[in-house]
């Protein structure tokens, strides 16, 4: 039998997901950018130049946007969701 091998980010996005400390979507996550009120933005390897222009204005120097390797169809499976997600913010 095989071992299932355990995803670090599918793991964490979970336990996030469970403590609704995650935003989902681009005019969410710049709001609470602006706002101050996120710790970390994770942006998909296939996220629109534009977008990422964006979010790079919204967080400025206090956040930096971590591109994962996944496209944005698979970071909407890893949080369940039936549609793609090119940006996540996560909560303080």
């Amino acid at each position: 039998m095989a071992k299932k091998i355990e995803d670090p980010l599918g793991a964490e996005l979970k336990k996030l997901m469970t403590a609704k400390r995650v935003i989902i979507g681009t005019e969410r996550t710049i709001k609470h950018a602006q706002q101050n009120k996120l710790a970390r933005v994770i942006v998909t390897k296939n996220c629109p130049l534009a977008v990422r222009k964006q979010l790079q204005t919204a967080c400025g120097t206090t956040l930096v946007c971590e591109e994962i390797e996944r496209l944005n169809s698979e970071l909407g499976m890893l949080c369940k969701k039936p549609f793609a997600i090119s940006v996540l913010g996560i909560t303080r």
